[in-house]
């Protein structure tokens, strides 16, 4: 009798630690899948047109953190800001030259690519509304950036800021 009991507990172990092994096995692809998610409160926009891709993150305002000028909440302190942009053509990113390309984006409604006639590809964001109300542009050619416009959204005309940017290959 007493091996009998011996092998129901090893069958009750067995199963046990086979339950024990699959609850673990779920909660690591949970917290995997999880981690790969936009963190709780984001917002995430994304746009693409044939070779490019752009996936812009924002995040809940922190006043201890963002203090400061806003396109889309030049009145008022934001609600969302642009925490990241990354764009890619071909897969590689197109601009590493990090965050000033975005950091004054605040109150982004949606962004899209436009070809242009001549070549390059356009990345228009459109955010904050009425007196708040911009459209920055950021052009690429060959999955460079060249240019970024931000334009008022009442009068692109009379208020902008522009920004070219050039790649100049350094020789040996």
């Amino acid at each position: 009798m007493k091996t009998i009991g011996a092998i129901a507990y090893r069958a009750h172990s067995t199963r046990l630690l086979l339950i024990v092994g699959c609850l673990v096995v779920v909660a690591i692809g949970f917290l995997m899948a999880y981690s790969q998610q936009a963190p709780s409160g984001t917002e995430t926009l994304r746009a693409k047109l044939s070779d490019y891709e752009a996936t812009l993150i924002m995040r809940p305002y922190d006043p201890a953190y963002d203090q400061g000028f806003w396109y889309g909440a030049e009145l008022s302190e934001p609600n969302m800001v642009v925490q990241s942009l990354e764009v890619r053509y071909k897969g590689e990113s197109c601009f590493p030259r990090g965050r000033g390309v975005y950091s004054d984006l605040a109150e982004v409604n949606r962004m899209w690519f436009q070809r242009l006639k001549d070549g390059k590809v356009r990345l228009v964001i459109e955010g904050g509304d009425a007196a708040d109300g911009y459209r920055a542009y950021l052009t690429f050619k060959g999955g460079q950036l060249v240019q970024r416009r931000v334009e008022n959204g009442e009068f692109p005309q009379n208020f902008y800021e522009e920004t070219r940017y050039v790649n100049i290959p350094v020789r040996d």
